[in-house]
């Protein structure tokens, strides 16, 4: 069993503030990790409900932000979620933050 750094973001690749923060993170991470020893190098794993591939969102945060991740492409790896609507606020009309909050524990499972 392998130890990873993991982000759960569903829509990584949507160009906004919280994706910026997300990708700085991340760059952030793979720098860090590629000062250190090789054996103590972790996966970066990106949970991700976006249909696009690696390259594609990689290049896609390149030209929305400016931040290049393309280097440290072998580092980061996006494991596709199904069952999304878990998640997403249209989902519970009513007491919102607890339906995500009970549907990003169901989904984690």
């Amino acid at each position: 069993r392998r130890n990873a750094v993991g982000f759960f973001h569903p829509y990584c690749d949507q160009g906004g503030g919280g994706e910026r923060v997300l990708w700085c993170i991340v760059k952030a991470v793979c720098q860090h990790q590629d000062q250190a020893e090789a054996k103590t190098s972790r996966p970066v794993l990106i949970y991700t409900h976006s249909p696009a591939s690696s390259a594609d969102i990689l290049g896609h945060v390149k030209k929305r932000f400016g931040i290049d991740v393309t280097a440290f492409g072998s580092h980061i790896e996006f494991v596709r979620v199904g069952w999304i609507w878990l998640v997403e606020a249209r989902s519970y009309p009513r007491f919102t933050l607890l339906g995500q909050s009970a549907g990003s524990a169901l989904l984690a499972l």
